[in-house]
């Protein structure tokens, strides 16, 4: 638990309700980049796969959705750390 929000009980319970919120996104959001490893690793063997190649795409595309929703799963810094510090 952050140090600062010790002191702060409704603040914590904001982060703690953001936390449990974005866990679902994270969780969706790791699913799908998971699939995506897959069926990019699945494409690179079998080229001529249209299929493949639209799995491909669309996983893409879902996963670009979350990152405009939920703009701290792409980024270089945990949303944590960036908020709350080490």
């Amino acid at each position: 638990m952050p140090s600062c929000l010790e002191d702060k009980p409704e603040q914590m319970q904001d982060y703690q309700d953001f936390r449990q919120q974005a866990r679902g996104v994270e969780q969706e959001y790791l699913e799908l980049r998971k699939e995506l490893c897959g069926a990019e690793a699945a494409r690179y063997q079998d080229a001529a796969d249209r299929s493949l190649q639209a799995k491909v795409d669309y996983l893409k595309k879902r996963l670009r959705g979350l990152e405009q929703q939920a703009p701290w799963l792409a980024a270089d810094m945990p949303l944590d750390i960036a908020v709350w510090g080490h």
